[in-house]
C-alpha cells in the first residue's frame, strides 16, 4: 500500500529529526556547561 509506506517514511523522518534534535539539546546543555566552568576557572 503506497500511503502506508508514505506514512512509514514520514514517521521515519519526523523520528530522525527529533532524535538530532535531542542531540543538538544535549550539545547546547554541554557548551553552557563548558562556559559556566571556563567562567568559574577564569575567576
Amino acid at each position: 500500500n503506497l500511503l502506508n509506506s508514505l506514512q512509514d517514511k514520514t514517521q521515519n523522518a519526523i523520528t530522525k529529526v527529533m532524535s538530532l534534535e535531542g542531540e543538538c539539546a544535549k550539545a547546547t546543555e554541554q557548551s553552557k556547561i563548558v562556559e559556566s566552568v571556563k567562567k568559574l576557572t577564569d575567576d
